[in-house]
């Protein structure tokens, strides 16, 4: 392997940026500088180049760099935010302070609609018997107590993926139902008095047939209702058929003859025919003898007879061919003193049984319907807990300060233990000693005030005589440094508002702690992420000797001395300790003896406390690998249950609080949690016909996109070994980013040979040493406006460094130079200005 060598006299002057349209290039606004704004988003713009004869470890580091480019591509898109969703064509079931929740019944905050409601639908009517009494009448919906669940779609007798779904037929009315639609009217009403008389029932007219009697009430639909005289034809037109139809003659006040479509037949008022397979109802027959003897016939074509029987579904038919229209059930009926009429509707003897959400119920014969729009719109984040590699695990999130990153928390080594991927420590008890050195403890989380931070020591130098001390944290999400430098070794250092005390011990090595809390600690302290979730890292504790006050993620806990496994529930968590006299000894959530991931949601409305996800990871011996879980999918997680999915290896929860997880357990085990803004309601709606439309927020997100071209080239598809562009397109309209130095990458050679490098830093100049790297951002390198980003060090191990440092990165956002040096290792990076 051939080295890499700059030559470093005089770097600081050769690095000066040539000024462009763009303006100097800022290292800690890497890698947005590599891509273009466009109309609808953002693009990447440049190549990774790698030299044709390059190490390995270059080519393993541009690929990590082309992940950045990646990660650059994205479409904005303009969505529905939160806004109240609005119901045309009916009613909500939900109010403004009862919302409905999954797991809630419908009926939940409102159980009967009236015409207050639903003023058409459920509008009080009146009809008159034959001797012109009038009867008025009520009309309301009582809603039933089905449940908003979520669970798999059953389809054609196969389980496939779960849905949001109101399930229905659980058992038969009125022990079960959806909707029970009933009339009440003003006094007794003997419905064979008012044969021919319309009746209008739940916005849809009927017709009282005169055979009803004592046990039946028996009503025709009116479509197509014409009033025909004798020896006329008429034309009548329903549902798109056309059918001719002619009173031949009236016999007498109740009989005549009449033709449809060619067929003749004698009738009754009061009873439906069947004329070559269409319905006919016969409602009138009107006799006149003067001033000349004629009539006329009233008839509704197509009519659906029904029968309404007190214990029975309602029955749909001719007489004699009566078929029952399932999921119906008629009670309280007493045709010839009809006080109340009460009608069920449930989905029992459906085969699908449930409303999926975005689909409607329908009620037979009368056709209002129960809407589920399936839960209300709302914004929403992502947080991923899925395996680094196969000894670590990482979980990668937005925090409440807008900070994107992943965190390195799970680490097996000879054991599991909180750590990032090279064993270094995480502290999770306040005032734990932490310390640059390899080893032991290098992170800790504060989060006085509400204002988490996961801190990572970065630099440390302790005397006790003189008294002397210097500590730099840096923020592993935002990389923000936070410095403490006094001729004492304890003070306080302010963050984010919020006093801490930092104490340091000259030792070997030097330790430095953080602590802000009097009388108690905080064990376990939790990160939180955008949208308010919290997230701590737990392992049993042991030997700590910690106060008895202890503030733990979900509430505090005030131990009893002198106790031996003692289990006290705090905040819906079981922990469980021993104590002596005067201090905690040992601390671990029940069951959990591994470290673990501790995600609490926000609490739900009516709850006192958040329910939580616990999730530990393990070693497996046999797949040498860390997993989630021990590589199985939890049984409950936010107090959810486990829903099995299509995939017999992914498994999804949905808690009342609308968090979503689908657990992955095809390799080592990977959470995808899908964590709301708020807590998420369900839309249901009852009427003739009701819609949900969502008023719009104007929430306005970035989409990922996928890449439609290489974003890789070998130096040689751009340059020969003689300095010509053999490439013009790549040099004129993209970034070049540079992995090695000019022994190994052409283009590299020419910035040294054009001027854009010192003409003294060759490949083969001595200045450069032994664990030393570069990053330069070299602006209109090859074109103007072009920036060439060299990434490269002394030999490809550095090079490798510098491709890491950047990838995953180290340089903090607030960085403003255009150039830097960087030593040490990856997880302790040194990178100065040059």
């Amino acid at each position: 392997m051939q080295p890499k060598k700059l030559v470093a006299t005089g770097l600081a002057t050769a690095m000066l940026l040539v000024a462009s349209v763009l303006g100097a290039v800022q290292l800690g606004q890497y890698p947005s500088f590599l891509g273009e704004a466009t109309a609808t988003g953002f693009t990447p713009k440049a190549y990774i180049v790698v030299g044709k004869g390059a190490a390995p470890q270059d080519v393993v580091g541009a690929i990590d760099l082309g992940a950045d480019l990646q990660q650059l591509s994205y479409v904005t898109k303009t969505a529905a935010g939160a806004g109240p969703a609005q119901v045309t064509g009916g009613v909500s079931l939900d109010t403004a302070d009862t919302k409905l929740y999954l797991g809630d019944n419908i009926n939940k905050a409102k159980s009967t609609l009236t015409a207050n409601d639903l003023p058409t639908l459920l509008a009080s009517g009146s009809i008159e018997d034959s001797q012109g009494t009038k009867y008025d009448y009520s009309q309301y919906l009582t809603i039933g107590g089905k449940q908003i669940t979520y669970a798999q779609e059953y389809v054609g007798g196969g389980l496939k993926d779960p849905v949001y779904k109101i399930v229905l037929g659980t058992s038969t009315p009125p022990s079960g139902y959806v909707l029970d639609a009933w009339v009440s009217f003003t006094k007794p009403f003997n419905a064979s008095n008012a044969v021919g008389k319309e009746l209008v029932l739940f916005g849809k007219s009927f017709t009282i047939s005169a055979e009803t009697d004592n046990t039946k009430l028996v009503l025709f639909g009116t479509t197509g209702k014409e009033t025909i005289q004798a020896g006329e034809t008429k034309t009548i037109t329903v549902g798109g058929n056309t059918y001719t139809v002619t009173v031949n003659g009236i016999i007498d006040a109740s009989n005549a003859v009449i033709t449809v479509n060619g067929v003749q037949k004698e009738v009754h008022e009061g009873n439906t025919y069947d004329f070559a397979g269409t319905s006919v109802y016969v409602s009138d027959v009107f006799y006149y003898k003067v001033p000349v003897e004629t009539g006329s016939v009233v008839v509704s074509i197509g009519a659906d007879r029904y029968v309404l029987q007190q214990g029975y579904a309602i029955k749909k038919g001719t007489s004699g061919n009566e078929e029952e229209i399932k999921g119906t059930l008629v009670q309280t009926l007493s045709p010839q003193s009809l006080s109340k009429l009460e009608i069920y509707f449930d989905g029992y003897s459906e085969a699908t049984g449930y409303i999926k959400a975005g689909s409607v119920f329908e009620a037979p014969v009368f056709g209002f319907k129960v809407a589920y729009n399936g839960p209300a719109s709302t914004n929403s984040e992502t947080i991923t807990i899925s395996p680094g590699g196969s000894t670590y695990y990482q979980v990668s999130f937005t925090d409440k300060f807008g900070k994107s990153g992943t965190v390195t928390w799970a680490y097996y080594s000879t054991a599991e233990k909180l750590a990032d991927s090279n064993g270094d420590e995480i502290a999770v008890v306040e005032g734990a000693p932490l310390r640059v050195a390899s080893g032991g403890y290098h992170y800790t989380i504060i989060n006085q005030g509400g204002f988490p931070h996961l801190l990572k020591v970065t630099s440390l130098e302790v005397t006790n005589s003189p008294a002397y001390c210097k500590a730099e944290f840096q923020d592993v999400l935002s990389g923000t440094t936070y410095k403490f430098e006094k001729s004492v070794t304890s003070g306080e250092l302010i963050i984010d508002g919020q006093t801490y005390t930092i104490t340091c011990s000259d030792g070997t090595p030097d330790t430095v702690a953080i602590t802000w809390t009097s009388g108690s600690k905080v064990v376990y302290p939790t990160l939180e992420t955008k949208y308010g979730a919290k997230i701590a890292f737990v392992t049993p504790l042991t030997g700590q000797g910690l106060p008895l006050t202890l503030v733990l993620p979900t509430g505090t806990l005030n131990a009893v001395a002198s106790q031996s496994g003692n289990e006290t529930t705090v905040g819906g968590v079981t922990y469980v300790y021993n104590s002596s006299s005067s201090a905690v000894t040992d601390i671990k959530i029940k069951g959990y003896d591994k470290p673990a991931i501790i995600i609490i949601q926000e609490a739900e409305k009516g709850q006192q406390y958040g329910k939580v996800a616990i999730i530990p990871v393990s070693y497996d011996s046999t797949d040498t690998r860390l997993e989630l879980n021990g590589g199985t999918a939890p049984s409950t997680l936010f107090g959810a249950s486990q829903v099995a999915t299509s995939a017999d290896k992914v498994f999804h929860f949905v808690s009342v609080w609308g968090t979503k997880v689908v657990f992955d357990i095809s390799g080592a085990g990977t959470a995808t949690i899908t964590y709301p803004d708020t807590q998420v309601y369900h839309l249901v709606a009852v009427g003739n016909n009701p819609q949900f439309t969502t008023t719009t927020a104007g929430v306005t997100y970035n989409e990922a996109a996928p890449l439609l071209q290489s974003i890789a080239k070998l130096d040689t598809d751009i340059m020969d070994y003689q300095g010509n562009i053999v490439d013009t397109g790549a040099v004129n309209n993209y970034h070049l980013v540079l992995v090695g130095g000019p022994c190994v990458n052409v283009l590299a050679w020419k910035l040294v040979q054009d001027g854009k490098l010192d003409a003294n830093y060759t490949c083969h100049g001595s200045a450069w040493t032994p664990g030393t790297a570069y990053v330069i951002a070299i602006d209109n390198a090859f074109a103007t406006g072009k920036i060439a980003l060299l990434v490269a060090g002394t030999s490809a191990a550095d090079t490798k460094l510098a491709t890491d440092v950047l990838s995953q990165g180290k340089i903090p956002a607030t960085y403003t130079g255009s150039s830097a040096k960087i030593t040490g290792t990856i997880t302790s990076p040194t990178i100065t200005p040059v």
